[in-house]
């Protein structure tokens, strides 16, 4: 912006700044690829969860992002979702990408020997915004073992 000032000495001034702003939607689009899985007994699958505003930009800086499954392991059984942080924060950022709108995790069958029997593995990624608090829900399933 820019404006003319009061001149000086019979010269007109003239004062300029910028500022950058940023804006976003609290409407997020959610998405995991694969959306379906089957990992072998000791196996391991890496997934990437894209979460971006209606332009393709990152979501509000300070929303969420967590996987959850509500998969309940028999006795003996060690298979986890790797994600660190568990919970992600997402930056204040300008520009699209790792970090900003992608983000990988991945699901591990680390059962001594591997999970003979495959197991059903359902799987939703949340994406709460920091100011609203609307959650954007992604579930899929696949399944872990045999």
């Amino acid at each position: 912006a820019q404006t003319l000032g009061e001149p000086v000495g019979g010269v007109p001034t003239v004062g300029r700044d910028s500022a950058l702003y940023v804006t976003t939607s609290n409407v997020a689009f959610l998405s995991v690829i694969p959306a379906t899985f089957t990992i072998l007994a000791g196996g391991v699958q890496t997934f990437t969860a894209t979460v971006e505003d209606v332009n393709g930009n990152p979501i509000a800086g300070g929303s969420t992002i967590s996987i959850t499954t509500t998969y309940s392991p028999p006795e003996g059984s060690d298979i986890k979702i790797l994600i660190e942080p568990p919970t992600i924060k997402i930056p204040d950022a300008l520009f699209p990408g790792a970090g900003t709108t992608a983000f990988q995790f991945q699901v591990v069958d680390a059962t001594a020997g591997g999970t003979l029997v495959a197991q059903p593995f359902p799987l939703t990624v949340t994406a709460t915004h920091v100011d609203t608090e609307t959650e954007i829900k992604f579930t899929f399933s696949g399944s872990v073992g045999g």
